[in-house]
């Protein structure tokens, strides 16, 4: 008859402890949680001037408290800081699959000052955590598991803010002279300042932004609008002459072929939208 050491029953062939239980030091124990009421923990990105949040400084985590008789005892063992074991050691691992990172203190350390260990726990990007306290001393290992979800709560802000151009401007076509692209120019390079990395404030951990963008245009003798490749995309630039000969048909050049007449009844327009909200 087959049996099982340390309370576990056999299951599926082979032994386990109960759900509520793991199998440590030789026996069955209760699973250790590393919670909030019951529940994991959220830390919110508030503070855009912030490169990463510290576990407890920033996100007021404190980890479970490990209780051994080698503290108890208050030994302090000469080699206990080069010493692979026994330490405390806190583990924060991405669920995205990164790799996780662990920190380390003597169980002294961690006695006298356990919010130095907690602090050299940082997150420099946001998703959830998994969080994982071992404590070893010199014949067994304990753990402790939790999550945290380190929350976005400051959206990208402009401090120059965007200057809307007003509506009834949008359907009134300027006739071309050097002054009304220069002006155009101005405007385009406006709106692109407005989204730039140098004018947007974000949170350290949010340096991808996800903006909702719409950029179109109608380029001179083209019968409709077309979305441009990116926003990036320069309408207006001092190459404008230059690409209004390129479209035309066939490149022939008006200026040389054409009389008079037909140029005075030759138009184009090269139309330009834009729009942009930070995300």
């Amino acid at each position: 008859m087959c049996t099982c050491s340390g309370d576990r029953e056999i299951v599926d062939g082979a032994c386990a402890c109960a759900g509520d239980q793991d199998f440590t030091n030789g026996k069955c124990v209760p699973k250790c949680f590393w919670t909030h009421n019951n529940v994991g923990y959220e830390c919110f990105w508030t503070d855009p001037s912030k490169a990463s949040l510290a576990l407890n400084n920033d996100c007021e985590i404190s980890s479970p408290s490990a209780l051994d008789n080698y503290v108890a005892d208050k030994r302090t063992n000469k080699y206990d800081e080069i010493l692979g074991d026994p330490v405390i050691s806190l583990t924060a691992t991405n669920q995205d699959g990164s790799a996780g990172v662990t920190q380390k203190a003597t169980w002294r350390e961690y006695l006298l000052t356990p919010t130095t260990l907690e602090n050299k726990v940082t997150f420099d990007t946001f998703g959830v955590f998994d969080l994982e306290m071992t404590a070893t001393d010199y014949s067994g290992v304990a753990t402790c598991s939790g999550c945290v979800a380190i929350v976005d709560k400051y959206p990208p802000t402009a401090e120059t803010k965007c200057q809307t151009t007003e509506a009834n401007t949008l359907s009134t076509a300027a006739s071309y002279t050097d002054g009304k692209l220069a002006e155009a120019i101005t405007q385009e390079s406006r709106f692109a300042a407005f989204y730039s990395d140098d004018n947007v404030k974000n949170n350290g951990g949010a340096n991808d932004r996800c903006d909702d963008v719409t950029a179109e245009m109608q380029d001179f003798f083209a019968s409709s609008a077309s979305t441009l490749a990116s926003d990036d995309n320069r309408c207006f630039d001092d190459d404008f002459v230059t690409q209004l000969l390129d479209k035309t048909s066939g490149g022939t050049n008006l200026l040389a072929s054409a009389t008079q007449s037909e140029l005075d009844g030759l138009q184009c327009t090269r139309c330009c939208s834009k729009s942009l909200t930070l995300k």
